[in-house]
């Protein structure tokens, strides 16, 4: 009875992260590319945006990324995040804090499958095995 209601729990949890880390598709462009593959033409960033800034993240040994890393934003801060790792960062490139650990015990994840900020300012970071809310250190 009670790994039922564990089960339940922990599905519940999931679907509602993956709800909250979904974005407002209402303000994404669609480009119907099937339509015009014929019609290729270079596209500028510049196009979407009125604004385009590069931000070089401080580097240390122990903050290097995989190639393979993703990506989320809130107001001046940056979390980056792959499989082994998830680091918050601000707008300047400064480091400010590593969100959680590699590893099996309390705070430690197998592997950073998803993180994202929420609309009440927490880090969803979801594993392979659980998900955790952590406010953002600044």
């Amino acid at each position: 009875m009670m790994n039922t209601i564990t089960k339940l729990i922990i599905y519940s949890v999931l679907v509602l992260s993956f709800i909250a880390c979904n974005k407002n598709k209402d303000e994404l462009s669609i480009i119907d590319i099937e339509a015009n593959i014929d019609n290729l033409k270079i596209i500028n960033l510049s196009q979407f945006t009125d604004n385009i800034q590069y931000v070089p993240l401080e580097t240390r040994d122990f903050l290097l990324l995989n190639a393979s890393f993703k990506c989320d934003f809130l107001d001046s801060l940056i979390l980056i995040f792959d499989l082994n790792q998830c680091q918050l960062y601000n707008t300047n490139g400064k480091f400010l804090n590593s969100i959680g650990s590699k590893g099996r015990g309390p705070e430690e994840f197998h592997f950073c499958v998803q993180a994202c900020f929420s609309k009440h300012n927490s880090i969803y970071l979801q594993s392979n095995l659980y998900v955790s809310i952590r406010p953002p250190a600044t």
